[in-house]
């Protein structure tokens, strides 16, 4: 099997447990908050596929196409994250200063 094939590798659902946890942010409609949900959670699946990768190229490929598959793994994840990014562009400043009390 190519390293290739493995990815992408996480694949957990906690994308309903995070629209109960946005549910707190005053004013988000919940269509925004099932998008922003499922983004945070494939944004946290494709941080533990790089994490992976990275650990993979510090233990040192086997050869050559190993590293080339890596290589390519690492790019694809990276715009896969780019973007579930452009989703959540600046967004999540402006939930966390709905959540915070006005200055005075």
């Amino acid at each position: 099997m190519s390293v290739l094939e493995e990815y992408p590798k996480t694949h957990r659902d906690e994308a309903r447990r995070l629209r109960s946890v946005l549910a707190a942010v005053p004013g988000l409609e919940d269509a925004s908050r099932a998008e922003f949900a499922a983004a945070i959670n494939n944004l946290a699946n494709k941080a533990c596929d790089l994490e992976d990768v990275f650990q993979r190229l510090l233990r040192g490929p086997a050869n050559a196409d190993e590293l080339a598959d890596l290589l390519t793994a690492l790019e694809l994840t990276l715009e896969q994250i780019r973007g579930e990014s452009d989703t959540v562009d600046g967004k999540l400043y402006e939930m966390a200063d709905r959540l915070r009390p006005e200055a005075p």
